[in-house]
């Protein structure tokens, strides 16, 4: 009775070392070597090296590389990191349409003003995305939202909830946004 009482706390002891096993091993093949192609594709965009730049999205295909270059695109847009986004882009880097959101959501207004040359959409969303408006409007991004209107973003694009970039800044408490999106023809 003894022995099996110590064999039952022996194997109860015994799970979470498996388990803690486990997950270092699942952390060791899965999760860091996306940390490395990360870091590895950070860096090709921070030397601007076009061929391994290229030759990492055709070489690395796939719709998981493809996403991560689209993060990263949209990280250099929040950060404003103008030559990174141009870079990325001009090498075949798709997801142009969210670095713009993106940017808009920061006052990234330099590389909102390039993607708009490059021929961006302005009003452009997708199912629940917002518009780059709408993202403005709802972070209290004054500037993003007079830059947008000014270049023609239509103040009154709905998403299918509804909400419009009026309704998100009056929900925020964006009181100037809001004010400022009605006396250019927002309505609720």
């Amino acid at each position: 009775m003894g022995t099996i009482i110590l064999l039952n706390a022996w194997y109860l002891l015994m799970i979470p070392i498996v388990l803690a096993t486990a997950l270092v091993g699942l952390w060791l093949t899965k999760v860091l070597p996306w940390q490395r192609v990360a870091a590895e594709l950070a860096r090709i965009i921070t030397d601007r090296n076009t061929v391994a730049f290229r030759k990492f999205l055709t070489e690395e295909s796939g719709a998981s590389f493809m996403r991560l270059s689209t993060v990263l695109l949209t990280g250099y847009a929040k950060k404003g990191d103008l030559e990174a986004v141009r870079f990325m882009l001009d090498n075949g880097t798709i997801g142009a349409d969210k670095a713009f959101v993106t940017a808009a959501g920061e006052d990234q207004l330099e590389v909102m003003e390039w993607l708009l040359q490059r021929g961006i959409v302005i009003d452009y969303f997708e199912r629940n995305w917002p518009t780059a408006l709408m993202t403005a409007a709802h972070v209290g991004r004054e500037k993003a939202v007079r830059f947008l209107i000014e270049h023609g973003a239509s103040p009154n694009v709905r998403k299918s909830d509804g909400m419009t970039a009026l309704t998100m800044a009056r929900r925020r408490g964006h009181h100037d946004v809001a004010r400022y999106l009605e006396e250019h023809g927002a309505t609720a």
